[in-house]
């Protein structure tokens, strides 16, 4: 299923919940004038797909910053089993599904960035900018996630719309 699939699932549960929601459009290849004339705007690298704002009646719940990525296998070795450990490192939990694929991750507010950097990703040989690892979030997300974590807002990355709602539920104080 494609990523934009899951996206609408996710969109959906919320409407459901009558819950207030935008969802941020920040993904896509677009021209070098159309990513000026959006940065001039506002947008900025690694915001999350989805802000859902608390409810005035819920003091505890301030809201959540929750980034969507498609599901993927959890290789045994290499660069994806680093950043794994890396954002363990942060101090952010992660819970997986029964086949061992990561399911959602909740990120914390870290204190001691400096002691666990996140891994460096590789560079584009033709633009020389970071490549993030497909289905993993970017260093620019983390880090976007861990500022609003600082901020007070529950964060969390999702994998498929099933990992992205059972975060959001346990964010919702809907279920442990």
């Amino acid at each position: 299923m494609k990523e934009f699939k899951h996206q609408i699932t996710c969109a959906d549960w919320l409407r459901n919940r009558r819950v207030q929601f935008i969802h941020v459009p920040n993904e896509g290849k677009r021209t070098v004038i159309a990513g000026r004339l959006l940065k001039l705007m506002g947008m900025v690298p690694g915001a999350a797909d989805f802000i859902v704002f608390g409810r005035p009646d819920q003091s505890w719940f301030p809201g959540i910053c929750a980034e969507l990525k498609k599901p993927v296998p959890l290789p045994e070795r290499g660069r994806p089993l680093k950043l794994w450990d890396a954002l363990h490192a942060r101090g952010h939990q992660a819970w997986c599904d029964l086949l061992g694929r990561p399911a959602y991750m909740e990120i914390v507010a870290t204190t001691e960035r400096g002691l666990f950097p996140l891994p460096p990703e590789p560079l584009n040989k033709r633009t020389g900018k970071p490549m993030p690892l497909a289905g993993w979030p970017s260093n620019a997300q983390t880090l976007w996630l861990e500022q609003q974590a600082r901020l007070g807002w529950r964060c969390l990355v999702g994998w498929g719309s099933t990992g992205m709602i059972n975060g959001m539920e346990v964010a919702m104080g809907e279920r442990r």
